[in-house]
């Protein structure tokens, strides 16, 4: 799992939230994470995802 996004899953208390995501929609997300070069794109896209997941999405999508 991509570092960053971890670190926002535990300090938003959404890790079991994560978990909850069919495999493959979590390794879609993990895969593209991974392939992210910039920081700063990272950093959006990981707050995409915590952001649907804070609205209680099943289908949470990237980019």
């Amino acid at each position: 799992m991509v570092p960053q996004l971890e670190k926002q899953l535990k300090a938003e208390k959404l890790t079991d939230a994560f978990e909850a995501l069919t495999p493959a929609r979590k390794k879609d997300i993990l895969k593209y994470l991974g392939y992210i070069k910039t920081e700063a794109t990272l950093k959006k896209n990981i707050d995409k995802v915590i952001t649907q997941l804070l609205q209680k999405k099943t289908d949470v999508r990237v980019p």
